[in-house]
């Protein structure tokens, strides 16, 4: 610590610090301002706050030039900090230190949850999905799918979560997209990660002709027989005859249950593409399957915009379209998810547009046994709207108020980026936008699979030790 001299000790510091609880993401982390009376010394240079654990024992210090406040942000909840201020003049003298202030901020509420994004095709480099810190939005670690032959022909990995082995913690399920020239690399097969990210199982497809020929799988996990147990819902690609796939978890294994159809043979026939989310949309306590459908370039008219809502015995439910005339004549793929946006103890459905879907993403409710559009947003980005568009989205309770936020993973050409918007009382407020730290992937490709996982071990490899925040404006 730097001699303070007594050139200045006329002044006298009047400290006040206030509390702000940052919105969304930041809600775990308090943030406090420091403010101070101005120095009236004529050779007055500027000031320098000192911050530290002890009574005047100063682990940091800032200097704040002529600024008389001081942000200090991500104050770890229920920790007391000790605070003081001097001044310094044009000379480089310094006071002595103010009156100290003792501050201890309020109990916070723990986020437990974790990001983890799946990255696209990397073609010999691909296979990662990084895990990020919701509590201050850090790199936490990467990971790999365990199949070097698939990282290195394609390698997007496709994210779902849910606890599979009713241990109250949640399970990642890893599908595999498809690599044209050798169907037999993804072969129908899926993995299993456990909760400290460990490799769990590995599940395959129950389609020897499916797999011969296509083999990509889309995963997503939802108690749907009420067992206090996710079940494992496998979507197929292209040629998969509107067929899904469910699974169940036996320790080290997992074992076929049943098998689910889209009720539309002409779109089984001309696409067939199934992807699945679940959600409790009615509140009974049991999740429905949401089923997205993928796109048909030679008859748009056969998606239209259109989704599938099975209950939760897998039996049909009820259908839903995107609001949206134009998208559904042109493309009218659907890429669905479910969260409770609106904390009523029901989710909600948020479906993602395909390409040329200007980076919207609409959310539905059900409501006396029908699908209804509640209300339309879009990415904050006009450059990718208006180039690409698709918007991949899922939802998870990053800020611990019993309300879910919606996360946008973007396609070809989004540069690694996830956009974070608020939940529905805040009326969907855009956030943030994150950024993956593979510097070399985000230029190449830039798709993003996202996921909000509990999640309470962290293991992994680390190829790039960072994570980059960005703020796009329109």
């Amino acid at each position: 610590m730097r001699k303070k001299h007594h050139c200045l000790t006329g002044c006298l510091f009047a400290l006040l610090a206030i509390l702000f609880v940052m919105p969304g993401p930041y809600a775990y982390a308090e943030n406090a301002t420091l403010v101070w009376d101005p120095n009236s010394d004529p050779d007055l240079a500027g000031y320098r706050v000192y911050i530290g654990y002890e009574s005047r024992s100063y682990s940091c210090s800032v200097d704040t030039g002529m600024e008389t406040s001081y942000s200090l942000s991500n104050l770890e909840p229920e920790k007391t900090y000790y605070l003081a201020v001097t001044a310094y003049n044009i000379q480089g003298a310094e006071s002595i230190y103010s009156e100290e202030l003792v501050y201890k901020t309020p109990p916070g509420t723990p986020i437990n949850s974790k990001l983890v994004v799946g990255l696209g095709s990397f073609l010999e480099n691909g296979g990662w999905l990084q895990a990020i810190s919701l509590r201050d939005y850090l790199h936490d670690s990467w990971l790999r799918v365990d199949w070097d032959e698939y990282n290195l022909a394609n390698g997007e990995s496709r994210l779902a979560k849910g606890d599979i082995d009713g241990d109250g913690k949640e399970e990642i399920i890893i599908g595999l997209a498809p690599v044209p020239e050798d169907p037999s690399i993804p072969n129908g097969i899926f993995e299993v990660l456990d909760d400290d990210y460990t490799h769990l199982a590995w599940g395959q497809i129950d389609w020897a002709d499916y797999n011969a020929v296509n083999g990509e799988t889309w995963p997503a996990c939802g108690d749907v027989d009420g067992d206090q147990k996710d079940e494992i819902i496998i979507g197929l690609g292209p040629g998969g005859n509107g067929v899904l796939e469910v699974f169940d978890y036996t320790p080290g294994r997992l074992i076929h249950k049943t098998w689910i159809e889209v009720d539309w043979e002409d779109y089984n026939l001309a696409c067939g593409e199934s992807r699945p989310a679940s959600g409790d949309i009615d509140g009974d306590g049991k999740e429905e399957i949401v089923i997205g459908l993928g796109p048909v370039p030679e008859d748009p008219s056969i998606p239209n915009g259109i989704f599938e809502v099975l209950d939760d015995d897998c039996t049909h439910l009820a259908w839903g379209q995107i609001d949206w005339a134009d998208y559904n004549a042109v493309n009218g793929e659907t890429r669905p998810a479910c969260g409770d946006v609106d904390g009523d103890q029901k989710d909600e459905i948020i479906i993602g547009l395909g390409t040329g879907g200007e980076g919207r993403f609409e959310t539905h409710v059900y409501q006396g046994n029908q699908v209804v559009y509640s209300e339309g947003n879009q990415v904050n980005w006009q450059e990718y709207n208006a180039l690409f568009g698709e918007t991949r989205p899922v939802c998870g309770d990053i800020d611990s108020d019993k309300k879910d936020e919606i996360l946008i993973g973007l396609g070809k050409g989004g540069e690694g980026i996830i956009q974070v918007f608020d939940d529905a009382l805040e009326g969907y407020k855009y956030l943030t936008s994150l950024q993956t730290g593979f510097q070399d992937y985000d230029i190449a490709n830039g798709e993003t699979w996202p996921v909000v996982i509990m999640l309470n071990r962290v293991s992994g490899v680390n190829p790039v030790p960072w994570l980059r925040l960005l703020l796009l404006e329109n």
